[in-house]
C-alpha cells in the first residue's frame, strides 16, 4: 500500500512499530506519547490523509491545536520535555512523508507552540529570554 492511499493512523502506527523493532524502549516510549497528541489533534481537525497535512494552513491549524493540547495540559510535562516531544514530532513527520514545506511551518511554531501552551520554562530559558 503506498503512503497515499494509507490514513494518517495507518502511519503513524506504522511508524511506531518500525521505532518499537529498531529502537530502544525509551525512544519508543517517547514516540508513543507524541504519536498519541497527533492523532487526537489530526481526529479534532477531521484530517485523515497526508493531503490533509500536507496543505500548509492546514499545518498552521495543527500546530494551533497541538499548543491547545499543551494549554490545556494534555502534554502534562514541563517545557524542557515538552520542547523535546515537539522536536521529536518533527522527525515522525518526514518519517511519514510530510512534504518539507509543511515540515518547515511546524517547526516555525515551534517557539509559538510550547509558549502558549506551557507557564514552567527550564531556568536558561528564562535567563535567556529575559
Amino acid at each position: 500500500m503506498s503512503l497515499a492511499t494509507k490514513t494518517l493512523n495507518e502511519l503513524l502506527d506504522e511508524n511506531l512499530e518500525v521505532i518499537k523493532l529498531t529502537r530502544n524502549p525509551s525512544t519508543f516510549r517517547g514516540r508513543r506519547v507524541v504519536i498519541n497528541s497527533f492523532k487526537a489533534a489530526f481526529t479534532a481537525l477531521g484530517f485523515n490523509s497526508l493531503d490533509d497535512i500536507n496543505d500548509i494552513l492546514n499545518m498552521a491549524h495543527f500546530t494551533k491545536e497541538l499548543g491547545d493540547q499543551i494549554a490545556n495540559n494534555q502534554w502534562g510535562s514541563k517545557y524542557s520535555t515538552n520542547s523535546q516531544r515537539y522536536h521529536t514530532g518533527k522527525a515522525i513527520l518526514s518519517e511519514i512523508g510530510v512534504e518539507a514545506p509543511s515540515v518547515a511551518v511546524y517547526i516555525n511554531a515551534k517557539q509559538n507552540v510550547l509558549s502558549n501552551g506551557s507557564t514552567e520554562k527550564s531556568i536558561q530559558e528564562t535567563i535567556t529570554a529575559g
